[in-house]
Formats: structure tokens, sequence, C-alpha cells
């Protein structure tokens, strides 16, 4: 009897493999804060390429392309987005803040100090 539409189940689960992935890599672009311009448009253009990515794979998929130039296009795509993630990380990375120095008393304020008891 087998799965009924197993090639649709497969398809999906491509495409949603694909999703998932270009979804972390949008997370993890957008971790960064761009201060420098190069940053900033190697951030947009890791996440437009990253979007167009999917949507190209999925068409392609679903459609059944397969296409040696149309893959050879989807290639570079996915190497300019491998490329455009550090740059778009390396010189953004913004330092992380300076905590204000803590009050007087340690960090709750003013509680007493624990003080252990003489040894006998």
């Amino acid at each position: 009897m087998g799965t009924p539409d197993s090639d649709a189940f497969w398809k999906a689960a491509a495409i949603a493999s694909i999703a998932a992935g270009s979804a972390a890599y949008c997370c993890w672009i957008l971790l960064f804060t761009a201060q420098r311009l190069a940053a900033q448009v190697a951030q947009y253009a890791a996440l437009a390429v990253a979007a167009l990515v999917l949507f190209l794979t999925a068409l392609a998929i679903i459609a059944e392309i397969r296409d040696s130039a149309f893959w050879w296009a989807v290639v570079l795509l996915i190497m300019a987005q491998v490329i455009c993630g550090p740059v778009a990380a390396a010189p953004g990375r913004q330092p992380p803040a300076q905590s204000p120095d803590p009050p007087a008393g340690g960090p709750l304020g003013s509680l007493p100090t624990f003080q252990p008891a003489p040894m006998l």
C-alpha cells in the first residue's frame, strides 16, 4: 500500500528544513548591531540573500527544476550569503555595555557580610 503521496511529504520536509536553516541564519545575523555602513550593508545583503535562497529553492523543489544553470545561480547566492554573514558580524560588533559600579555594600546594598566563626 505504501505512504500516500510520499513525494509531497519529502518535498514539504525539504522546504521546511531549508526554511528552518534560513530562519536560524537570519536570527544569527540579527543578533549583531551593525555600527558601520559596511556592516549594515552586509547585514541587509545577508538577510535579503537568505530570503531569496529560501524562495528559489522552495520554487525549484515544488516545480522540480533540474536545470544546472539555475542551481549554479542558487549556489552562488548561498556563497554570497556565507560571505556576508561574517562581514556583517565582524566590523559591526558592539562592545558589551559597561555596568555601573555596584553600591557600597555589595550588589544588594548595605547588607551585613558573613563572618565565619573562629576555629577552636
